[in-house]
């Protein structure tokens, strides 16, 4: 019993000093790697569709893979109600702009005013959150932990420039045809950003879609087309039907402006924080948009009027745009980048189709505008060329991303064995294995095998020791005989 208990507590001190072991030089291989090399192996090397993060530190046997498999499915969960209920706000977006000018006794409003005082509460939402960021983190940082402030990546800047200069483009077009037609057809239009991306990513050289995706795009033209033409023979071109001509063409156009900012997007946050980059690009979006209206006034222009008479705008607009945005361009775009993080474009596509549903029901329940018959059939092609498109397997985004990598690395040698070093299987399974085998050997030591000579020895052996009890018996019977 001792013995056994013995054995028992040697083999847990040798597991446990093994484990050490390996986890210090695991470590210490990966800390005297070169920063440059260290920063490649990460991108390289992570979760292709959590935007390339570092590997999860290195786990011996012991436990631990039920936490992180509840773990990570938790996560994922997480970030599919994030990105239901951001496009349920980005639903909103259309309906709270034409409740702008639906008000009794309203002041009309021009385009510029609207984008401008719009983003002004956006900037200024930006710029609170901003703050708190900083508060948090003087606090944490006096009560002696590590501060999350971190100094911006070279070029932080510019991206968020070029993203706000997108998303200002994209909103001036879309409020402007928002005002032309309904709530649910503007969703349809804007909708088609969903198909738009793929033609843009190939554009710009960001990566290459299957056959189901070209389908969708075809889906998507064919769904606006017939959007369109009911509506304005239904309606005479005129408020009968689902809106104007123009409008549908502003909305599309911003659809295509709203894709390249999604593409540049996702280019972007390979090197910048989400979070740090979302509201960068808030704030730049109040400040082109207050240069605009600037230019727009000094020219005299529709913003000159509207500035005139800002007196008579009501308290309920004032209400709607500022909720609007923060609703739509604060709290859904917050959530969309958070979400993103977990859960790659393509799967989330099924939750963006979602969008006009909800700006149709917002539709119906605020306004009490009528779904047309044109607004229903685009509607639902709108939403299957969505799912259609997000029905490409996600390893052609992998190849693709794997040919991007290669291409890099022939341009860099460290790059290459960096990334040469990523394709190669996990560590963790040969130190398990290793593991496994040194505390096999210490519980159940092998039994000792006998040497190949030792089977031509034997015969020897035995006719020798026959001979040895013969010669005794031998010299035992003279004995005997002499004493007799």
């Amino acid at each position: 019993m001792r013995s056994g208990l013995l054995a028992i507590l040697t083999a847990a001190a040798l597991q446990g000093s093994a484990s050490l072991r390996l986890q210090h030089a695991v470590q210490t291989v990966q800390t005297n790697l070169p920063p440059k090399l260290k920063g490649r192996i990460c991108r390289h090397g992570g979760d292709r569709h959590t935007g390339g993060g570092a590997r999860p530190p290195l786990r011996l046997r012991g436990g631990g893979g039920a936490s992180a498999t509840s773990a990570s499915a938790a996560e994922l969960a997480r970030a599919r109600l994030m990105l239901l209920v951001a496009n349920a706000g980005f639903g909103s977006y259309s309906v709270l702009l034409r409740a702008v000018a639906a008000v009794p006794g309203a002041e009309p409003l021009g385009t510029l005013f609207i984008t401008f005082v719009r983003y002004s509460f956006l900037c200024l939402f930006a710029t609170a959150t901003r703050s708190l960021r900083a508060v948090q983190a003087r606090r944490r940082l006096a009560d002696g932990g590590s501060a999350s402030l971190a100094a911006p990546a070279p070029g932080a800047s510019l991206a968020a420039l070029e993203l706000g200069t997108y998303s200002v483009s994209c909103a001036l077009l879309s409020v402007w045809g928002t005002c032309r037609v309904t709530a649910a057809m503007s969703e349809i239009f804007a909708s088609t950003d969903h198909v738009f991306c793929p033609l843009v990513s190939l554009l710009l050289g960001v990566g290459g879609f299957g056959r189901r995706t070209w389908g969708a795009c075809l889906l998507a033209f064919g769904a606006a087309a017939l959007t369109a033409a009911v509506d304005y023979a239904r309606g005479g071109g005129g408020e009968g039907g689902g809106g104007s001509l123009p409008g549908a063409v502003a909305l599309v156009a911003s659809a295509w402006v709203d894709s390249v900012y999604r593409v540049r997007t996702t280019v972007h946050l390979r090197t910048h924080a989400a979070e740090a980059l979302n509201l960068a690009r808030m704030c730049w979006m109040g400040a082109l948009s207050a240069g605009l209206f600037a230019a727009d006034v000094a020219a005299g222009g529709a913003s000159a009027a509207t500035l005139r008479r800002i007196g008579h705008v009501r308290p309920a607009q004032w209400a709607l745009m500022g909720g609007g945005v923060f609703v739509s361009g604060f709290l859904s775009a917050s959530l969309q980048f958070e979400a993103m993080r977990t859960i790659s474009a393509a799967k989330s596509q099924p939750f963006a189709a979602l969008q006009p549903l909800f700006a149709g029901l917002f539709g119906v329940a605020l306004l009490r505008e009528e779904v047309s018959l044109g607004t229903a059939v685009g509607g639902l092609l709108m939403i299957g060329a969505a799912l259609v498109a997000c029905g490409d397997e996600e390893a052609e985004e992998a190849a693709a991303s794997d040919a991007a990598a290669s291409a890099e690395a022939e341009e860099d040698p460290e790059l290459a064995e960096a990334h040469a070093a990523s394709a190669l299987p996990p560590l963790v399974a040969p130190l398990d294995a290793i593991e496994g085998e040194m505390l096999d050997e210490v519980v159940h030591p092998p039994e000792p095998r006998p040497d190949p000579r030792a089977r031509r020895l034997r015969p020897t052996g035995a006719v020798a020791a026959v001979l040895a009890v013969r010669a005794m018996r031998e010299v035992a019977r003279v004995s005997r005989r002499k004493a007799a």
